[in-house]
């Protein structure tokens, strides 16, 4: 573990420059405490776009999610998650069928868990939540944050229940769309 945090320390002291950024604190509910079971998980969708993947929340029930425990590097319910995006990805064409596509599987996984979720494929930025009160939003200096908690003092809008965003960091501009409300969820 000594290690993956001197990895870490000396990877951001030396700065870093990209158009988005994830980061995640993970409280090990499914998987144990391991650097292969560390947010985000990257891999790469049939097309060679390379994901990030973070999660928050635990997925109960689930049979789509059963063939990926074989072929995933860690333990985790979000790894099996975002291989389950991926191959789902395959039948994506353009950027608007890749998120009807991840639309479809969060409101397959949302019914009876918890699935709150950022989605990056190095261009467009997804994000679900289904439970009230576990997402927020801040727009900054042309920069959006998203937290499952406000992390300062400044105006965070709780995203809406239901509801999915899209950022699109495109050439640096920052964009985001609220997508269509969901219905017909049973929470945690």
């Amino acid at each position: 573990m000594l290690y993956a945090i001197e990895l870490i320390t000396d990877h951001l002291s030396s700065g870093v420059k990209c158009r988005g950024i994830i980061a995640h604190i993970r409280r090990a509910t499914i998987g144990y405490v391991d650097y292969k079971n560390t947010h985000p998980f990257i891999a790469h969708d049939p097309n060679w776009r390379e994901w990030a993947f973070a999660h928050n929340g635990t997925i109960f029930e689930s049979d789509e999610l059963l063939p990926y425990a074989d072929i995933q590097c860690g333990a985790t319910d979000s790894e099996r998650i975002l291989l389950y995006i991926l191959d789902q990805n395959k039948r994506a064409v353009d950027e608007a069928s890749r998120f009807k596509i991840i639309d479809s599987v969060a409101v397959k996984l949302s019914d009876k868990n918890k699935l709150n979720f950022v989605a990056f494929d190095g261009q467009d930025l997804y994000v679900h939540k289904n439970e009230e009160g576990t997402m927020f939003r801040k727009n900054h200096d042309g920069y959006v944050y998203i937290a499952t908690k406000p992390l300062d003092d400044g105006e965070w809008e709780a995203l809406a229940h239901l509801k999915e965003l899209r950022a699109d960091l495109r050439e640096g501009r920052v964009t985001v769309e609220e997508l269509l409300e969901r219905r017909g969820h049973t929470n945690v």
